[in-house]
């Protein structure tokens, strides 16, 4: 896929590593969301495995209508390959990393990277999310911004070293209960 903004060798492996600039986005989605993933898939007989995605050891990418067709063959056959998720650098990280030399920065990304290494995943399969009959998934209001969107189960979700973060939340109301003070 041509998502590669920097390249590394993972040295254990040895296999190409491909890095992201920006942060990405990785949200869990429901039983619900994954059965009506399910039955998508199925019904539209795409290449992807449901089942590394439901037991926690898959990762889907979503995205908003942006494979060429010829990178749609080429994400069929992505299908199965390692995906490292690595958590963000937390703001405290963030300003010290701002101030540091390109040395240091090389000696700090080593302790990062030590304490809090990337979780390996298989990539279970990219789907358009504006394709005809892609059911709903609650997405973040900004997920179409970011480069990789990410989906996982609960279980897939639990295996990051990272702690849960709230970034949409949905309100009903009444319109009968509430205060008509508003000029």
């Amino acid at each position: 896929m041509e998502y590669a903004e920097e390249s590394s060798t993972d040295y254990e492996s040895g296999a190409k590593m491909i890095e992201g600039l920006d942060a990405d986005t990785v949200q869990i989605v429901s039983e619900n969301e994954l059965k009506a993933l399910k039955t998508y898939v199925e019904k539209n007989k795409l290449k992807v495995d449901m089942d590394s995605l439901e037991n926690g050891t898959g990762v889907m990418i979503i995205h908003d209508h942006k494979l060429s067709q010829k990178q749609g063959r080429q994400a069929e056959k992505a299908v199965g390959e390692t995906v490292c998720l690595s958590p963000l650098k937390n703001k405290e990280t963030c300003i010290r990393w701002n101030s540091m030399t390109a040395k240091e920065r090389d000696k700090e990304d080593e302790i990062i990277k030590a304490e809090t290494p990337s979780t390996e995943y298989t990539l279970s399969g990219y789907l358009d999310n504006q394709a005809d009959g892609f059911p709903e998934i609650h997405q973040t209001w900004h997920g179409a911004e970011g480069d990789i969107y990410y989906l996982v189960s609960e279980k897939g979700f639990n295996r990051l070293s990272t702690k849960r973060k709230t970034f949409c939340m949905e309100l009903n109301v009444e319109k009968k209960k509430e205060k008509k003070d508003y000029a």
